[in-house]
């Protein structure tokens, strides 16, 4: 085989293998495609609001709430202002988005003990959930954010206890209350107790208040 035959040849292989990856690029594209037109609109939407909140989060490291732009958020994330605002009226409903997902999971941790057999343990969970998630906690509240949306335990404990009377009602927001600022203050603290110390003192403090309250 001659040298000039030999050029030929690796070119020719040369071309068919650059043939062959862009017809793979083409494929995984098409499949890409594909994959999301499979997509529910549920799934979608989950997905547009995802990129939205993560984004908002990103930002959230080097900027305050108040200097956050919706066109910021808009740019991080990637989706179109059209599909911001099909899924969130403002940055507000961002951060309240945010929240409820962060007291989701804690409402879903904390469920797995039996508030009524274990108070103690019950809230030793709580705390353990919010060492978890302590830099989320900590760009929240770096960033001046209200802290009546970075902890809020009533609709977590409501299911709990049954209040009929206003005595009741008021000994439930002191319950809430106090332990939303036993624990943002125990976080600002560094967290230097234990969840399990916290969930003793918890526990202790406010025993005469839940004596007030008939448990489920």
């Amino acid at each position: 085989m001659s040298e000039k035959n030999t050029e030929k040849d690796v070119r020719k292989d040369f071309e068919k293998n650059i043939e062959k990856a862009a017809e793979t690029e083409i494929k995984l594209d098409e499949l890409r495609r594909r994959e999301i037109l499979r997509m529910s609109n549920a799934e979608s939407k989950e997905l547009t609001r995802d990129c939205i909140r993560t984004a908002f989060l990103c930002l959230l490291r080097n900027k305050s709430f108040q200097e956050i732009t919706v066109s910021e958020i808009i740019r991080r994330s990637g989706v179109s202002r059209s599909g911001f605002y099909r899924n969130y009226t403002g940055k507000e409903e961002v951060l309240e988005d945010i929240s409820s997902n962060i007291l989701k999971i804690f409402s879903d941790a904390v469920r797995k003990v039996d508030y009524r057999v274990n108070t103690k343990q019950w809230y030793t969970q709580l705390f353990t959930q919010i060492r978890n998630h302590a830099e989320m906690y900590q760009m929240l509240i770096q960033s001046n954010v209200s802290r009546e949306l970075i902890l809020s335990f009533e609709n977590t404990l409501k299911d709990y206890f049954k209040i009929e009377t206003s005595r009741e009602r008021y000994a439930f927001i002191a319950l809430c209350h106090g332990i939303e600022e036993i624990a943002i203050e125990w976080f600002c603290g560094n967290m230097k107790e234990a969840p399990e110390e916290m969930g003793e003192m918890i526990v202790e403090m406010f025993r005469s208040i839940t004596e007030n309250i008939h448990i489920r």
